[in-house]
């Protein structure tokens, strides 16, 4: 879509002061709504809705192993999102982040957290907003 950026940023801006809330508002449904923004698909239709705690969540990734298997599966092998090398991860991609601000240690450790690119750092849902992250933190990135 030719005004994708525009969309993004209005995303963006109208949730920037919105907290992680586990099934609401947490970094898979972030990243997902983002992409929806860009592309008017919905990546996140199967699970939204579908879980409402951390336990809820770990249900839908054990079957992928972690965060970064599902991001895989959902992005690269359902919606043919080319995976980059983390570097080249630009504005709209989604990326694949260690969390250390997320409390809850069983997404925390080796499953990191969703978020996308904005110029040069991405934005993730913190506990009081979303959160500007450092690249350093990028473990893996998805073109969209």
């Amino acid at each position: 879509m030719p005004d994708w950026d525009v969309r993004l940023f209005a995303y963006i801006e109208a949730n920037s002061a919105r907290p992680f809330v586990w099934g609401e508002f947490d970094c898979a449904l972030f990243a997902c709504n983002c992409v929806r923004e860009m592309t008017g698909f919905d990546m996140a239709a199967e699970f939204r809705g579908k879980y409402k705690s951390a336990r809820g969540a770990l249900r839908i990734i054990k079957p992928y192993k972690s965060l970064m298997g599902l991001a895989n599966a959902m992005f690269s092998v359902r919606h043919s999102l080319e995976k980059v090398p983390w570097p080249f991860a630009q504005r709209g991609d989604v990326v694949i982040l260690a969390a250390p601000w997320l409390d809850c240690p069983a997404v925390a450790g080796p499953y990191g957290a969703l978020g996308i690119m904005c110029d040069r750092m991405a934005l993730a849902p913190g506990p009081e907003s979303l959160v500007p992250v450092a690249p350093s933190t990028i473990l893996g990135a998805w073109r969209v």
